[in-house]
């Protein structure tokens, strides 16, 4: 991995410690709210623990389970983003094309977006 992509990837090891407020699959994409006004927004295929999320009441329910647990580790395997959380479940991304986790902070009013894996495209 590029040094580059190393460092955008070292942006999500703020989340670790950060508890998670709230957690919608939002269309095609989940969005993770997290205490003190940070947000992860991941697109592509998504898994809490190998089992893909869908947009039903059945992957919401199942996304649901992430709020009030804190992120324990952020890393990356392979192919895909691994966001580990206390008490065992796993939220796993595809980084294949067209992938794009975004690191929100809001802040005075605006959010401030950054892509954290580099785009090979």
């Amino acid at each position: 991995m590029p040094p580059e992509a190393v460092r955008r990837l070292q942006q999500l090891d703020q989340l670790v410690n950060a508890v998670v407020r709230d957690a919608e699959l939002i269309h095609d994409y989940v969005q993770l709210s997290f205490h003190g006004d940070s947000a992860l927004t991941l697109n592509n295929t998504v898994k809490l623990d190998g089992q893909p999320l869908s947009n039903s009441p059945s992957g919401r329910t199942l996304l649901a389970s992430l709020v009030g647990r804190a992120v324990i580790d952020v890393a990356r395997d392979a192919d895909e983003l691994v966001v580990n959380f206390r008490g065992g479940p796993a939220l796993t991304m595809s980084l294949k094309p067209p992938a794009w986790p975004y690191l929100w902070h809001r802040r005075e009013r605006r959010a401030v977006r950054r892509s954290v894996v580099d785009r090979p495209w």
